[in-house]
């Protein structure tokens, strides 16, 4: 065991289930302590309808970081800037580039679903709930975009450092949860501690990469290779295992919950 945990990429990656394990058990504690049987409800109905973005994503991101890793292989990193042949660097902005405008287009597809969901869930509640859940899917369109650059930087070769980042994020989350719900925040504890996750998460991806940055918008739009060729066949295989995760493990939750 201790010479698996020598690669302190896969001791990072350890601590990130170790921090959500933490997270999960006392943030129950807090939810059934402070919230009453239909927030309760309300609650975890969020949580499973936003993996709904998982039907705007489908595996996107993790193909991506597939993608970059095969790309970076043939560079190298110093001081925080990529080296390599001029033309393999190009390819590799060009994928970066080709993964954010396809987030553009996939983040607002998941917001319409998440609101119009939303909508059919909780329209029948009381005003507020359903104006909390429209905050929780723009954040939710925020996380999104975060997941994607997560994936670049893994991609880049730096799990360790991007487990470090989800470990901090995903327990500084969790105290901003506890607070906000002991402090009769109710419902709006979820979006605020997601917000202030993301926030964090966001900070520390920049601070590390923030030469690598300057460095893409300086050298981008040097080399037009079509991706959509490349990715897209690749990504209805990943489609087919995440939207059947989601329907076996994420919609019982909302559809009992409802009905």
């Amino acid at each position: 065991m201790f010479t698996v945990f020598a690669d302190k990429a896969v001791l990072w990656s350890f601590f990130t289930i170790v921090s959500r394990f933490i997270k999960g058990p006392i943030t129950i504690i807090f939810v059934v302590r402070y919230l009453d049987i239909q927030q309760q409800g309300i609650w975890y109905a969020f949580l499973s309808l936003g993996a709904l973005s998982v039907f705007a994503e489908l595996g996107f991101t993790r193909i991506v970081s597939v993608f970059v890793s095969h790309e970076k292989h043939s560079l190298h990193e110093r001081r925080g800037f990529l080296f390599g042949k001029k033309s393999q660097l190009a390819k590799l902005w060009s994928l970066v580039s080709y993964s954010l405008k396809m987030h553009l287009f996939i983040v607002p597809i998941a917001l319409v679903l998440l609101i119009v969901v939303g909508y059919f869930f909780f329209i029948d509640y009381a005003r507020d709930v359903f104006y909390v859940w429209v905050i929780f899917s723009i954040v939710t369109g925020f996380n999104l975009i975060l997941s994607l650059l997560q994936s670049i930087f893994i991609g880049l070769g730096n799990v360790e450092l991007a487990n470090k980042n989800i470990v901090i994020g995903t327990l500084l989350s969790g105290i901003v949860t506890w607070v906000s719900l002991a402090g009769g925040l109710l419902l709006w504890s979820l979006p605020i501690s997601m917000l202030f996750s993301v926030v964090i998460s966001l900070f520390l991806l920049w601070r590390r990469t923030k030469r690598l940055v300057f460095q893409y918008f300086k050298n981008s739009g040097e080399s037009k290779v079509k991706w959509a060729k490349e990715i897209i066949p690749l990504q209805w295989r990943y489609a087919v295992g995440f939207i059947s995760g989601y329907i076996s493990f994420q919609l019982y939750v909302p559809t009992v919950f409802h009905f």
